[in-house]
């Protein structure tokens, strides 16, 4: 960004707060709390329904192969690099 102030913001900042363009806040601790502790907790929620499909009912129906499916492909980022 630069320090001449040719940089305009989309709105100007709450009141009693100074922006800081230069070097801002990094939020990036919360998203990799968010992004482990949902998905460990989940599996909490997937593991007994597949037990319960598989050893108690004996069937499986497709919402539960999609849960599956579903549970792995969010997963799949975190052990990846995005860019």
């Amino acid at each position: 960004m630069s320090s001449d102030g040719s940089f305009i913001p989309a709105a100007p900042p709450p009141p009693n707060v100074e922006p800081n363009f230069e070097h801002p806040e990094s939020s990036s601790h919360q998203l990799i709390i968010v992004s482990v502790v949902f998905p460990v907790l989940s599996f909490f929620f997937l593991i007994p329904r597949l037990y319960s499909a598989t050893f108690i009912i004996r069937k499986w129906h497709p919402d539960d192969y999609l849960i599956c499916i579903a549970s792995v492909r969010s997963t799949y980022p975190m052990f990846r690099r995005s860019w």
